[in-house]
């Protein structure tokens, strides 16, 4: 059923429909310009429209109100002089017609097939109290769904502890605990009327509870942080860019600055959004690679995977997940770095390198192992022996001091003959290296204390050695500049 909207002058929407202006310049609008449905009450002075009379547009898709005013319009039709919930409300074309002709071109361009635009990204509104757990859209967004255009004229939040910002409840996503390490996304839906799009968060990577695929379309998505970090972290000093990529990352207006030691996550809690981790069709990672569990590392301009990867058995590849067992030599499934370059490739992935390893490790703890010195057997979420969390300054976890990340740079050659270059533990390969160079790992290890750092690395391992301390770590390109 189609609904009139109440609009004041500068066209910013009232959503109660039953709304008594404090002002008399107000006029209505409907969302589409063919059997409309009249949603007032009695009238006073002005022209009575009567309440469930359908008015059909005549073939130059004007309607014409008593006082024999017309209105030419292309997606929406506008009534003047209306009395409306027994108010007064007037208002004259002209008045509205910039705002009008503004609404129809983002319409227009909404509506070509798959579009989506913005002027912003979606940001975490701060780094402080609930800002941490509240969703911030960009100020101007068009989106086509289910081929027609819409527009969202304005900024809005959207506040992870509170239920309307959900799709289904069934588990209570508005408690924190709930949501560590998990992966959330952001839809744009079809309004019962208008063309301001409706936007609810899931669980769900296909569509929301309550919509269809044809009647939403997801536009993002973002990671909540896996265990609390609080204030026993490393203490990094910004500087460079620093200060830009720190603030950029947050709606609301920071203060850091360079030469300030901050961690850019301390006091984070879990459940919070992974500021960095924050996607949208324009700003995530390039179309082949997998979005969950990632986050993006300025530094570099490219997504990195959270986790230390693991091998999902039951969709035969290699994910980025909390609290599961690291792929890596002695692993159920085995991994060497020719194995990682592989099955890290068919997730849209490559090994990571020198360099961004230090960048992407930043913030971690330095010179220090895990607590316990000894092998954790899951991802996420870890202390070193300092008592810092081991998380970096844009939520990769477990960089330094856990397992070593088999690498893509290659060092000096391991043998001076030919040899295998693949074993048991391949599938789909075969061929055979003549000098195997070694490959570079990083972080170093769980026992190695003052090794273990953003610039620990060791480069005399050949790329078929399988160790239960040899794991990985994958980064990916991003889709394009956003």
């Amino acid at each position: 059923m189609s609904r009139w909207i109440n609009w004041n002058p500068t066209g910013v929407q009232i959503d109660d429909e039953k709304h008594t202006p404090d002002a008399a310049a107000y006029s209505l609008r409907h969302d589409a310009w063919k059997n409309l449905e009249v949603w007032t009450g009695a009238g006073k002075a002005g022209t009575q429209l009567v309440e469930g009379t359908d008015y059909q547009l005549d073939s130059e898709k004007t309607l014409t109100n008593a006082f024999g005013e017309s209105a030419l319009v292309h997606t929406q039709v506008q009534i003047i002089n209306a009395a409306y919930e027994g108010v007064e409300l007037y208002h004259s074309y002209a008045a509205v017609a910039d705002f009008q002709k503004a609404i129809n071109g983002k319409l227009a361009a909404a509506s070509v097939p798959g579009h989506y635009g913005r002027n912003i990204r979606w940001r975490v509104k701060g780094n402080t109290g609930s800002d941490r757990y509240t969703l911030v859209s960009p100020d101007e967004l068009t989106v086509n769904i289910n081929g027609y255009g819409y527009v969202l004229e304005s900024q809005i939040e959207i506040r992870l502890n509170e239920t309307a910002s959900w799709d289904d409840l069934t588990t209570d996503w508005t408690t924190p605990a709930n949501r560590a390490g998990q992966d959330f996304y952001i839809y744009a839906c079809e309004p019962e009327a208008g063309y301001v799009p409706v936007f609810i968060l899931s669980a769900n990577s296909t569509f929301p509870s309550g919509y269809t695929a044809d009647n939403s379309r997801k536009v993002g998505q973002f990671h909540c942080l896996c265990a609390d970090i609080g204030t026993d972290v490393y203490p990094y000093e910004n500087r460079g860019k620093d200060e830009d990529y720190f603030n950029e990352a947050f709606a609301a207006e920071q203060s850091l600055s360079n030469g300030d030691v901050k961690h850019w996550l301390e006091g984070f809690l879990v459940g919070d959004i992974l500021p960095h981790s924050v996607q949208d069709i324009l700003h995530r990672p390039h179309e082949g690679a997998s979005r969950e569990g990632a986050v993006f590392s300025p530094k570099d301009n490219r997504w990195g995977m959270i986790y230390l990867p693991s091998w999902d058995a039951a969709q035969l590849k290699l994910v980025s997940v909390y609290g599961a067992d690291p792929a890596d030599g002695t692993s159920l499934e085995k991994f060497h770095a020719n194995r990682f370059d592989q099955d890290l490739g068919a997730v849209g992935y490559m090994s990571i390198s020198r360099q961004e390893h230090v960048n992407m490790s930043l913030g971690s703890p330095q010179g220090v192992n895990i607590s316990g010195s000894a092998d954790p057997g899951n991802t996420g979420g870890h202390v070193a022996t300092n008592g810092q969390r081991i998380v970096s300054l844009i939520g990769m976890e477990d960089m330094t001091g856990v397992q070593y990340q088999w690498g893509r740079d290659s060092t000096s050659n391991s043998r001076s003959s030919w040899g295998n270059n693949f074993d048991a533990n391949d599938v789909n390969v075969a061929g055979q290296d003549y000098s195997m160079p070694n490959r570079s790992r990083f972080g170093v290890n769980w026992s190695d204390g003052a090794y273990c750092g953003s610039r620990g690395a060791h480069a005399t391992h050949a790329a078929l050695i399988l160790s239960a301390n040899g794991a990985g770590r994958g980064v990916a390109e991003p889709k394009g500049s956003a």
